[in-house]
């Protein structure tokens, strides 16, 4: 991790614009590592700047797009598994070869 520590410190003197974002993502990591806690200091720190504004709208729908892709992921497997129980013997081999 001190190679991230070091890329942190270099954007900070490249552009002090990012620094107060930088240190609240820094400070925020240190503190607590679940991601929506990130998630609301991002928000609070680009509400100022209007251009990253679909950023953090689309990084607010990070965790639901997760726990959906699970869910359908569990759903189509679930569903496969059905349709498996419900096939004779000999069809069975036959699904798993397509």
């Amino acid at each position: 991790m001190p190679i991230l520590n070091g890329a942190i410190k270099n954007e900070i003197e490249q552009d002090s614009h990012e620094m107060n974002l930088i240190s609240l993502l820094k400070i925020e990591i240190e503190q607590n590592s679940l991601e929506m806690n990130l998630i609301s200091l991002l928000k609070i720190k680009i509400e100022q700047n209007s251009l990253q504004m679909n950023l953090i709208s689309s990084l607010k729908k990070i965790p639901q797009i997760i726990v959906s892709s699970q869910f359908l992921s569990t759903a189509a497997k679930n569903k496969k598994q059905q349709t498996l129980r419900k096939l004779p013997i000999k069809k069975i081999s036959h699904f798993y070869l397509k």
